[in-house]
């Protein structure tokens, strides 16, 4: 049977088993069906003859079916274009929904907030390590062993009160931002944190000579991602550094005239990498000509402090896009990287900001 009439055929035999109430058409349906099913020939359409022998004799390919006669405005005849010669219609919109990215970051001053919370959570919890309550108020704001779910009371506790009308008032206490939520300067924080589980954590400055900048400005994935490589592949060739997985992190940000440079952080154990560490970075930097200056375009040394040297790099983070993007030729709303990490940085950090999360709890 050809494809156009087992179409019909089937089309059909749906249309009756929707609308079957009757039992008769539902029996004479099965009948229909199991006849197609064992039959050797194909079925015929109706009783006319003729009509059989002219369905059977339609082409099969659509390329065999004759097209309309098409004139133009005038009424003349014009010849059909093949259809691989046609244009292809453009959309006017994208008909499949972008998928949304699993990081949905906050804003900076959110992400600000956020580092002081955890700034003061932290000193507090030092303080109280270092400097335990004793006296009168500590017997207050100590709960009762003999009920350990009762919440402690404090001095300075007073009862809430509800709003007039009876409603009360809405907290706007909150968390801090997840990993999937936080910014840039919440995850470097982590993960510099996360790199001090690894080993020593070194502090490290590099400035870029002009030919280095000019190039990393011209790369298609951008300036930070043509730095990182170049980083990354003189340490590798550096001997005392080929068998070391150095785990590191770097942000790239720029002076008031729109000059780069590299913050970063390296962790190790052995000491005695450093002077190579120092070697390869400089040679990453470019030839620096300058003689006044040439002393102090790598610095290295260990940090004295996880969360300052973390936030340092990220303190005027929308100049250092601004400037990048003016450099590359972008549009002023190109999203641009301006930090990056190693991978394997990455479980440990969650694992960190996931516990302090929980600790500090809603503020």
């Amino acid at each position: 049977m050809p494809a156009c009439a087992q179409a019909i055929h089937d089309e059909y035999l749906n249309d009756i088993y929707k609308s079957a109430r009757h039992p008769s058409l539902l029996d004479r349906a099965k009948a229909w069906e199991h006849a197609r099913e064992t039959a050797t020939l194909p079925l015929s359409a109706n009783d006319d003859a003729e009509l059989d022998a002219w369905l059977m004799s339609l082409p099969v390919e659509l390329e065999h079916i004759p097209r309309p006669v098409v004139t133009d405005l005038d009424g003349n005849h014009v010849e059909h274009e093949p259809h691989h010669l046609l244009p292809s219609p453009r959309l006017k919109r994208i008909l499949v929904t972008k998928r949304s990215s699993e990081r949905l970051p906050k804003s900076q001053a959110r992400d600000r907030k956020d580092r002081a919370v955890r700034i003061a959570y932290r000193r507090s919890a030092v303080t109280s390590a270092t400097h335990p309550l004793t006296g009168p108020l500590a017997k207050q704001t100590t709960p009762d062993p003999a009920n350990a779910n009762t919440p402690s009371q404090t001095l300075s506790s007073t009862p809430s009160k509800s709003r007039k009308g009876g409603r009360p008032k809405k907290s706007r206490a909150r968390l801090i931002a997840n990993w999937n939520e936080a910014g840039d300067l919440s995850r470097l924080d982590y993960v510099n944190r996360a790199g001090a589980l690894w080993g020593k954590p070194f502090a490290w400055t590099l400035n870029i000579s002009p030919d280095v900048e000019k190039v990393a400005n011209d790369d298609a994935r951008g300036a930070l991602n043509y730095l990182a490589r170049r980083v990354r592949l003189h340490l590798d060739r550096q001997p005392a550094l080929r068998d070391e997985r150095l785990l590191s992190w770097m942000v790239i940000e720029t002076t008031n005239a729109g000059r780069p440079h590299l913050h970063g952080a390296v962790f190790t154990d052995n000491p005695e990498l450093l002077p190579s560490i120092r070697e390869a970075l400089t040679k990453a930097g470019g030839v620096w000509n300058s003689k006044a200056g040439h002393g102090y375009q790598t610095d290295l040394g260990p940090q004295r402090h996880l969360d300052d040297w973390s936030a340092y790099p990220l303190k005027r983070q929308g100049r250092t896009r601004r400037h990048l993007r003016e450099a590359a030729g972008l549009p002023a709303d190109t999203p641009v990287q301006i930090a990056t990490w190693s991978r394997e940085l990455i479980p440990d950090a969650k694992r960190l900001l996931a516990e302090e999360r929980r600790k500090i709890g809603r503020t």
